[in-house]
């Protein structure tokens, strides 16, 4: 397997910790890897 560059390894990071708070139904934890401008509309 190749190296991975900072940039990707940082992404990768950022998607483990964001599934993690997910499984701990941590939902600041989730939301905080979002755009603060991300607005929720349901469906």
């Amino acid at each position: 397997m190749r190296e991975q560059t900072p940039s990707l390894a940082a992404e990768m990071e950022t998607v483990k910790e964001t599934y993690a708070a997910i499984n701990r139904n941590d939902i600041p934890a989730f939301v905080k890897h979002f755009d603060p401008q991300m607005r929720a509309s349901p469906p």
